[in-house]
């Protein structure tokens, strides 16, 4: 069974900011007991996750773990984002 859920998300704003490692745990129907959690690095957000999920398996306090990471989306995919501006189409000559 997995004991928990930890994913690595840059920015976690607007339409990202619902904590995806729970997220995961709801959407794939793996129960509300398992809880999820989500970690923001602004660099490495995944990498921190699958480190610190292996060091929970290492430490013995978790046998089973889905962790992993989610990439952050270009600058001007969500609006509102820090520079939508910047990467707006440009109308054609």
């Amino acid at each position: 069974m997995i004991e928990d859920s930890i994913w690595g998300v840059t920015n976690q704003v607007k339409e990202q900011a619902s904590t995806l490692g729970r997220m995961i745990t709801l959407l794939a129907d793996w129960g509300w007991e398992i809880p999820g959690c989500s970690i923001d690095r602004m660099c490495a957000s995944s990498l921190t996750a699958i480190g610190v999920a292996a060091a929970a398996i290492a430490a013995r306090m978790a046998d089973c773990l889905k962790c992993g990471g989610w990439p952050q989306p270009w600058p001007g995919w969500i609006p509102g984002s820090w520079a939508p501006h910047r990467f707006q189409p440009r109308e054609k000559c």
